[in-house]
C-alpha cells in the first residue's frame, strides 16, 4: 500500500528561472538568489544558471521557494463510506494546497486514501490501527505504519506487533492518561515504552505533551523522533507542556503533524505559527520558535525517501511562495526563517510542485477546489 512514486514523476524538464530567493534546508542551510532550478525525473537535477534547455519554463523571478512539506501524521477517519471518496478528496486537497505532498496518515479506508492521494498529487505512508494490520499480508502492509491512538493498550500491543514494523504511539497526552497508565502498571508510559528495546529509529511518539523532567534523561540515550500537533493539543485541552527546549538541547528530532485538526485546519504553516506562540507563552521567550526543519527536512526520515531539501537528487517537492506578498508582510532577510514562520499563510501560495509535476497554482484554484467545497 506504498505510493508508487515512479508512476507520478514528472517526465518533461521544467526550468523554475530566476527563483528569487530559496531557502534550501541543506545542511548548510544555504539561502540562494536568483538562480535556476532544473526538474527531471520527479528530481532536482541542477541549481545555478541553467542555459540552452528545452522544456516548461516557469519564470520565478518572484518566487520564494522552499521545499514542501511533510505532514508527520494527519487523521482521516471516514464515517460514511458512502462519502468516503469525495471527504478523502476534500482533506487531501485542503492539504495540498497548504503545501503538504508528503504525509503519514491515519486512516479506516486506507484503499480510497491511496486511490485519492495519487489522484491529488499527495504521496502517502499508511498508518492504520493493530487490528486493520492483521488483516492483511506483509506484502500488502509494505511501508506501513501501525498506530497506537490508546496508549492503556501498548503492553498487550506491543509484545505480538512485528518488531520491523514502524509505530506511531500517542502516548502521554494528557495527565489523566499518565497517572491512570501508571496506576495500571506501575510506570508512566514514555518511561515503560523506552525500557522495551524497540528500535528507536522505528518509534514516534505522538503529542506527548506530558514528559516529566526525570524522563526526559531517558531520551539521552534513546532519540526517538517527536510528532508534536499544536492546534491538536490547544483544541482538546491537553494541556501540559510541551519540552521542546530540553528535547532540542538533547538533539531529539521534531516532526509536525496536524492529527486531529483534520476537522479544523489541514495547514502545517498554522501548526507552525500556533507552536512558535506556545513556545514563546510557556517559556516566555520571544526569540523561539519551531525550525522549517519541523516539516521539511523530517521529512526524510519520516518518509523514507530524499524529501524535505532544495538539493541536487532531491525529489522535485516545491512550494512557490508570493515573495512580494511576504515583504509587504515585514518578511526580514536577516532573520528569514523566524519572520518567515510568523508571517506566512496559505494565501500566499503561488504553487505547489510534486515529483516535478505542478499539482496546484493559485491561478487554477476554482478549478482545483469545484465539487468540494
Amino acid at each position: 500500500m506504498g505510493h508508487d512514486n515512479k508512476e507520478s514523476e514528472a517526465k518533461e524538464e521544467v526550468i523554475l528561472k530566476n527563483c528569487r530567493l530559496v531557502i534550501t534546508k541543506d545542511e548548510n542551510g544555504r539561502l540562494l538568489e536568483n538562480v535556476d532550478i532544473l526538474l527531471k525525473d520527479g528530481r532536482i537535477i541542477e541549481i545555478g544558471t541553467i542555459k540552452d534547455k528545452k522544456g516548461i519554463i516557469l519564470d520565478c523571478s518572484n518566487a520564494l521557494i522552499t521545499p514542501s512539506f511533510t505532514d508527520a501524521h494527519m487523521h482521516l477517519i471516514c464515517h460514511d463510506m458512502t462519502k468516503a471518496h469525495s471527504f478523502a478528496r476534500m482533506v487531501l486537497l485542503s492539504a495540498l494546497v497548504n503545501g503538504v505532498t508528503n504525509a503519514v496518515i491515519f486512516t479506516n479506508v486506507p484503499n480510497v486514501v491511496m486511490a485519492t492521494a495519487k489522484e491529488v498529487g499527495i504521496h502517502v505512508r499508511l498508518a492504520i490501527s493493530p487490528e486493520e494490520y492483521k488483516r492483511f499480508s506483509n506484502r500488502e502492509m509494505a511501508n506501513t505504519i501501525i498506530s497506537i491512538e490508546d496508549p492503556l493498550s501498548l503492553p498487550d500491543l506491543i509484545e505480538s506487533i512485528d518488531r520491523v514494523v514502524e509505530l506511531h504511539i500517542h502516548i502521554s497526552e494528557s495527565r489523566n492518561e499518565v497517572f491512570t497508565f501508571k496506576r495500571k502498571y506501575k510506570r508512566t508510559p514514555i518511561a515503560w515504552l523506552l525500557d522495551r528495546n524497540l528500535s528507536v529509529e522505528k518509534v514516534y511518539l505522538v503529542n506527548p505533551n506530558w514528559i516529566a523532567s526525570w524522563e526526559l534523561e531517558l531520551f539521552k540515550k534513546l532519540k526517538p523522533c517527536i510528532i508534536w500537533s499544536p492546534s491538536t493539543s490547544m483544541y482538546r485541552a491537553l494541556d501540559g507542556f510541551f519540552p521542546y527546549k530540553e528535547l532540542s538541547a538533547l538533539r531529539v528530532p521534531l516532526a509536525i503533524g496536524s492529527c486531529d485538526s483534520a476537522s479544523l485546519s489541514i495547514s502545517l504553516l498554522d501548526e507552525l505559527k500556533i507552536g512558535s506562540l506556545l513556545l514563546k507563552y510557556n517559556y516566555w521567550d520571544p526569540s523561539l520558535y519551531i525550525s522549517l526543519n519541523a516539516v521539511t527536512t523530517v521529512g526524510e526520515r519520516i518518509m523514507g525517501v530524499p524529501v524535505g531539501c532544495v538539493k541536487i537528487g532531491y525529489l522535485a517537492d516545491l512550494i512557490l511562495f508570493d515573495i512580494k506578498r511576504l515583504m509587504a508582510k515585514g518578511l526580514d532577510l536577516k532573520n528569514i526563517e523566524r519572520t518567515f514562520i510568523e508571517k506566512v499563510s496559505s494565501h500566499d501560495i503561488m504553487m505547489v510542485i510534486s515529483r516535478g509535476n505542478v499539482a496546484y497554482s493559485r491561478s487554477r484554484l476554482p478549478q482545483v477546489l469545484e465539487g468540494v467545497y
